[in-house]
């Protein structure tokens, strides 16, 4: 039987029938070598955690994600994962020390998987500018960091950094393929370590695997070999397979399809590559990557310099690791199968007039249109190649992709245009193309007839044809998609804006010409500062030194909870989830599911022994139950019915799916808070204030509403819960942010004693699952009420917030005063309403808003210090959770202050419910305060222990102090613990001010500069506080812009759940200027050190950036003739759809002068 070879990190491998269809590389480098510093989150190409570098002899390493690549399908490569990079073991990697020292990792879960990112573009050989480093990072997500250091970080390795860093390339890695060892041996060329396993490969003819799960997987070599294999198989169930990134788009096809012979065709020569002669012909399953560099090479020659442009509008598709792997035809076979698929090399094909040509079985070939291939029948056929023609300097061309951020999302509404000129701008010839808007709407052709023999760029001819096109447009509802009227706007926007875009200078009026900018693609480098007091005379305490785990997060050695090794017999579980918003579960018949290979059993509420509730009411942090497994009445899509659990974890997934669950009295929940509140059965926490009497000095009542949705959290690291039986009862390693809580609920569900269940958590993924005090909603709605009384009274918005603060909080004034000048808002001000004055497509907004947060009680948290004798090592546990805030860096710093020792001797062991039992939640900006001040005790309880002896010893060194102490039989442990009176409650001030710009057209933003100004105390860390500011903001800026929740109003189902569709933002949606000041000579006299907590409070000063995207609606909606005193209302996110429709433009306004 075949089997397929390949190299992880220099070793050998293959796989062949004992493995499933299923196993993606992802798994085989996790669950198979337990190679556990690849990450996964999403297992959709979306969020990085899984990038690895691949190359396929003799070509260049490049990235690619490891969850969508099938382990079959990796014949001849040889991987790389970020333990080959760097490690304690062999020394660490440049690209990984850099990263670390910069703070560009906080809970670190991202970090493996940015490195790696990194290293495969640096190993592609070219040099890169720092611009084009920034460029790069579409495929990968941070949560924590709001990006800044990340890039930062990676900027030293550009060609025009100041001080560049030059890396080894991967061969000079010292690996020995021989042995995976280090290896300073030169290899001789006939080393069997020097051939490639392409040279050795016995099989070059067709590979045939027949696998586990019952299917066959095929490698064909030639495009012979496809049609041999399904004359062979049949063409009833097959399906083609090169970058196996379809999966990402449209993952419930593989569930649907379920394909009996899966055939690799990513090495077929035939349709790699492409020829020249009066077409340009490319292969179509060249990847993207390869077609961008034919694309970059053939637009020198001449009829084809067009390509430039189409080059251009590739870089917008996907991302790197995507477009490595991802060929032609897998892109337009998702356009085929699904026609709504705003597919942009669709969109490109179709614009220039590109055809395909297409094989049969039986050897025929057609050359046939692109909207033809979208109803031809593809069974049994093969795109070979797409045929480019060539266009002489008439023809126009340009492109556009509205984006719901800057990089790696699908097109809202693409578009191409076309325009065939004469030399006096008669249309000769009009090609334009929508995608996004319907299944089957695609050319105006109407429109297009019109333009020709007209003259394009007069107001007549734009007025007439934009009349047409609206007439034309066919737009249809597609949930979670913006609304009909926004796309139907967009595409005429689009229309408008690609004619200004052709036109010549001198024919466009000064205040149209902005309407031609790409906003997002003609952003700058981005660039920030961070600008706080350091004393070092008190260093550690007030040092800026990166976290003390950040060197072994970026190496992928930080231990998560999914990465501990497999224990023997380990079983995963699956939940069955309700498929309806509100009803009673009559039946549930698992018999299908249990009927699986490899299923074990199925849970449900009558399985319980003990209380059916992860929130007892008892608790006083909780105020009703919420039920484990539903027990009968379902309150929420997706609620949790039971539990599958089988010996791999793809056979629960799968198993889950296939529970039968039958409901009755089925309705159609309220999710919509305007339609609750109305409904006097549902008020149980809504309450309403009755106004009181008017006064005598009104001068105009303000009514006013606005609603503020939620947010999907999307931490990197997924929820995850690995128990086993141990002596005394149950040991559980888990990803939560209160292992106590855990605690009580595990010992209340299964009936047995606390004791018995031990809950350990090391570190988190990222979490931000808890608001404590303060809440975003509370603040933001205080400031869009103090906006609102600004525009009606039209009174100046700062002098109004000045004039209503407290006289009390003066600090705000004074830090008021300190913004204003270092952000030179004053000039900035009059530059806004000059740029508004003087363009009438491009708006720009500018404001501040202020920030009080007070900071509450102390909490329940222990805190355990041990010294070791022998060589005078600390280790310290204490109950808070690392989830990147720093919490373990800071106690480490007030310890190796307090006992006067190299931070390098302290150690921070795991959270557990052991050593720290009872411990309150982690969250709320309140634990490292907590945690700080109870590592302080241990320290003060230690110190007076040891001091007689160190009178004794006359100046002793550290570790003959400890020595001579445990000579003595001194406690060498402390307990410390923060109660009521250590902690006094404080405010926390910032101002923050944000200027942005706007597209009117499309509803685009850029985020042009923010400075935000915290006082973070005399901090204990300030570049540790400094990256708590920065990612706080960049989390409140998703909430605020791009992270729209959209449910299904029927059944009340999240539609925006995955990477594919909720966008949380990434490196290029940053401030392109961002600016962090904590507050100088500040010293809070009730926190520990003088230091404040600032983890949470700068997500809620990102408020500031609805209002000045707002400042900016105003100004284009003045340009509509509405007035600025007349309140809008925009609800949830100020995502393009809204920004658009609250612009209110009229097509009418459309004009070249």
């Amino acid at each position: 039987m075949d089997r397929v070879s390949f190299k992880i990190n220099g070793v050998d491998y293959s796989v062949g029938c004992e493995v499933s269809s299923s196993v993606m590389l992802l798994e085989y480098i996790r669950e198979y070598l337990e190679l556990r510093g690849t990450k996964y989150m999403c297992r959709q190409a979306g969020c990085g955690a899984c990038v690895v570098t691949a190359r396929r002899p003799p070509g260049l390493p490049y990235a690619l994600n490891a969850c969508m690549l099938p382990i079959t399908a990796c014949h001849g490569l040889e991987i790389t994962t970020i333990e080959a990079v760097g490690n304690r073991k062999k020394g660490y990697h440049p690209i990984q020390t850099t990263l670390a020292e910069h703070n560009g990792s906080q809970c670190g879960y991202c970090s493996p998987g940015f490195v790696m990112a990194m290293f495969s573009l640096l190993q592609s050989k070219k040099k890169f500018t720092k611009l084009e480093i920034e460029q790069s990072f579409a495929s990968n997500i941070c949560r924590c960091t709001g990006y800044r250091p990340i890039l930062e970080a990676f900027k030293k390795f550009a060609k025009d950094s100041p001080d560049t860093i030059e890396i080894p390339d991967i061969e000079d890695l010292k690996i020995c393929d021989k042995n995976d060892k280090c290896c300073n041996k030169e290899c001789e060329e006939d080393d069997w370590c020097m051939l490639s396993m392409t040279d050795l490969s016995i099989n070059n003819g067709i590979i045939k695997i027949n696998l586990k799960d019952g299917k066959t997987w095929y490698r064909a070599n030639k495009v012979a070999d496809i049609f041999t294999v399904l004359r062979t198989e049949g063409y009833d169930s097959y399906k083609l397979i090169c970058g196996n990134t379809a999966k990402g788009v449209y993952p419930q096809d593989d569930i649907k399809d379920n394909a009996r012979v899966l055939i690799d065709v990513s090495q077929v020569q035939d349709l790699i590559g492409y020829i020249i002669d009066q077409n340009l012909v490319i292969g179509a399953e060249t990847t993207l990557t390869n077609f961008l560099g034919i694309l970059q090479l053939i637009s020198e020659q001449e009829f084809f310099g067009y390509l430039k442009i189409l080059y251009d509008h590739i870089l917008l598709v996907a991302h790197i690791a995507v477009r490595n792997v991802g060929s032609i035809a897998g892109n337009l076979m998702i356009k085929h199968r699904h026609n709504e698929f705003q597919s942009d090399l669709f969109l490109l094909f179709e614009t220039v007039g590109a055809q395909l040509n297409i094989m049969s079985s039986t050897g025929l070939t057609q050359m046939i249109t692109m909207q033809q291939f979208l109803k031809l029948d593809m069974k049994g056929k093969v795109i070979l190649n797409v045929m480019l023609p060539p266009l002489n300097k008439q023809c126009k061309l340009v492109f556009f992709k509205i984006m719901p951020r800057s990089q790696n999302a699908h097109a809202i509404v693409n578009s191409g245009f076309l325009f065939k000129l004469t030399p006096d701008n008669l249309v000769q010839q009009a090609r334009i193309v929508f995608g996004g808007l319907s299944p089957t709407f695609i050319r105006a052709t109407a429109t297009e007839k019109f333009l020709v023999g007209k003259s394009l760029f007069t107001n007549e001819t734009l007025k007439a044809a934009v009349k047409i096109l609206k007439a034309e447009l066919v737009v249809t509802e597609d949930p979670p998609e913006p609304s009909v009227a926004y796309r139907r706007q967009l595409a005429v926007g689009l229309f408008y804006k690609g004619l200004l875009t052709l036109c010549p200078e001198s024919l466009v009026h000064s205040r149209y010409k902005s309407g031609k900018i790409k906003l997002h693609e003609t952003r700058p480098e981005s660039d920030g500062r961070q600008i706080f007091d350091t004393n070092p005379s008190l260093w550690p305490i007030n040092q800026p030194i990166p976290k003390i785990e950040g060197l072994i997060q970026c190496a992928g050695e930080a231990m998560y909870t999914d990465d501990m090794p497999t224990f023997p017999r380990e079983v995963y579980a699956a939940f069955v989830l309700s498929t309806v918003g509100k009803g009673r579960i009559v039946s549930i018949d698992p018999t299908a599911a249990l009927k699986c290979p490899g299923v074990i059993k199925f849970y449900s509420a009558k399985d319980i022994p003990g209380l059916n509730s992860f929130t007892p009411a008892e608790d006083p942090v909780y105020s009703i139950n919420e039920e484990v497994f539903c027990s009968g009445q379902v309150k929420y899509f997706n609620q949790p019915i039971g539990l599958i659990v089988a010996d791999k974890q793809d056979t629960a997934d799968k198993a889950a799916n296939l529970v039968k669950v039958t409901y009755t009295n089925v309705e159609k929940p309220v999710i919509d808070i305007k339609i609750a509140k109305k409904d006097a059965k549902r008020n149980t926490l809504f309450r309403e204030i009755k106004a009181t009497a008017r006064g005598q000095d009104v001068v105009k009542v303000i009514k006013g509403e606005n609603t503020i949705k939620g947010q999907y959290h999307l931490p990197m690291e997924t929820l995850v819960s690995v128990s086993k039986p141990i002596e005394e009862g149950l040991a559980v390693y888990a990803t939560a942010q209160w292992p106590a809580a855990m605690q009580v609920m595990i010992s209340r569900a299964l009936k047995i004693d606390q004791s018995k269940i031990d809950v350990h958590v090391r570190r988190l993924g990222g979490s931000y699952g808890f608001k404590i005090s303060r809440t975003l909603e509370n603040i933001a709605m205080a400031e869009l009420m103090m906006e609102q009384i600004s525009y009606e009274l039209s009174i100046d918005p700062i002098q109004l917030r000045l004039a209503n603060l407290d006289p009390q909080h003066n600090d705000l004034k004074v830090m008021c005063q300190t913004l204003f000048g270092a952000s030179e808002y004053a000039s900035r001000r009059a530059a806004v309403n000059q740029f508004n004055a003087e363009n009438r497509w491009k708006k720009r907004g500018l404001r501040i808003v202020f920030l009080r947060w007070t900071h509450i009680y102390a909490r329940y948290f222990d805190v355990n210090l041990a010294v070791y004798q022998a060589d005078g090592t600390v280790a310290i546990t204490h109950g808070g959770v690392e989830i990147g805030q720093g919490i373990n860096t800071k106690a480490a710093q007030i310890a190796a202050s307090m006992l006067n020792i190299p931070i390098e001797k302290i150690i921070i062991k795991e959270n557990n419910t052991i050593s720290s039992p009872n411990a309150a939640v982690t969250g709320g900006s309140l634990t490292t305060q907590n945690i700080m001040i109870a590592v302080r005790k241990c320290c003060e309880q230690l110190l007076s222990r040891l001091e007689p002896v160190r009178r004794l010893l006359n100046n002793p060194t550290w570790e003959q102090l400890i020595q001579r102490s445990f000579e003595m039989y001194i406690d060498l442990q402390a307990h410390g613990f923060a109660d009521r009176n250590d902690i006094q409650s404080y405010t926390i001030y910032g101002v923050t001010a944000a200027e942005v710009e706007i597209d009117v057209l499309t509803g685009e933003t850029e985020i042009l500069r923010v400075d935000v100004l915290q006082d973070a105390g005399q901090s204990v860390n300030p570049e540790l506080d400094v990256g708590q500011v920065e990612g706080a903001f960049v989390m409140g800026l998703g909430y605020w812009t791009c992270e729209n929740l959209v449910y299904d109003t029927n059944t009340g189902e999240l539609l925006t759940d995955r990477t594919w569709n909720y966008y949380v933002p990434q490196a290029r949606d940053i401030p392109q200027d961002f600016r962090v000041y904590l507050r100088k000579k500040s010293f809070s006299t009730q926190a520990i050190f003088g230091s404040k907590a600032c983890s949470e409070p700068p997500t809620c000063m990102s408020v500031c950036i609805p209002i000045a995207i707002r400042e900016a609606i105003v100004s284009a909606r003045q340009e509509s003739g509405l007035p600025s005193t007349k309140w809008f209302t925009i609800d949830g996110p100020y995502t393009t759809e809204q920004i658009c429709l609250a612009c209110e433009t009229k097509t009418e306004d459309f004009a070249f002068n």
